[in-house]
């Protein structure tokens, strides 16, 4: 029922675009008049192109809109210092506890995108808390100091840009920039 509802609910946005292009576009009176001119004396105008708004998820406006957000964060605030890829293991406990015998992780794409969202968002909470880059450095004691590497301070100069990618043949796997709030100098690497 989710899916029906979903397919509708998109079925109908896309209607709506295309037969909304002049609100959504900003084409010359002159070219929409040519286009009218020509069907009204039977000649063929050709294939109509349909421009998606960036408000449309997954559209081709929609991901160059995202992709621009990310350079002005690496512009603004610095290149990211780790890039993590995080893959899903056919062999984790929570998928295997719950496959037939005989059954692989292919057979079951539902709990595969269940599992391997579950455990993306845990490690992203854990990486926004601070939870697993640690910066060790010893003071003019001997003693060590440790720092958690968090995505926040009071700046809010930090960031984390996720991008996951289902692929036709394969496990899902998501890739991670990260760049934590009390990172050095833009070129500069933590010790």
């Amino acid at each position: 029922w989710l899916c029906d509802y979903k397919a509708r609910k998109d079925d109908v946005e896309l209607n709506w675009i295309r037969h909304n292009q002049k609100l959504l576009t900003r084409g010359s009176a002159q070219q929409e008049a040519d286009i009218l001119a020509k069907r009204l004396s039977g000649e063929p105008v050709g294939p109509q192109v349909t421009k998606m708004p960036k408000s449309f998820y997954g559209s081709k406006n929609h991901l160059h809109d995202e992709m621009h957000n990310g350079l002005a964060l690496v512009r603004k605030i610095g290149s990211p210092l780790f890039f993590i890829t995080f893959t899903f293991n056919p062999k984790w406990k929570e998928l295997t506890s719950l496959l037939l015998p005989g059954q692989t992780a292919s057979d079951r794409p539902l709990l595969v995108a269940r599992i391997f969202r579950l455990k993306l968002k845990a490690l992203l909470t854990r990486l926004t808390a601070g939870l697993i880059f640690v910066r060790q450095s010893t003071t003019g004691t001997g003693m060590k100091s440790t720092t958690y590497l968090e995505v926040k301070n009071e700046n809010g100069q930090g960031y984390v840009i996720c991008v996951t990618e289902f692929q036709k043949r394969g496990l899902p796997h998501a890739h991670i920039a990260y760049r934590p709030a009390d990172s050095p100098a833009k070129k500069k690497l933590p010790d």
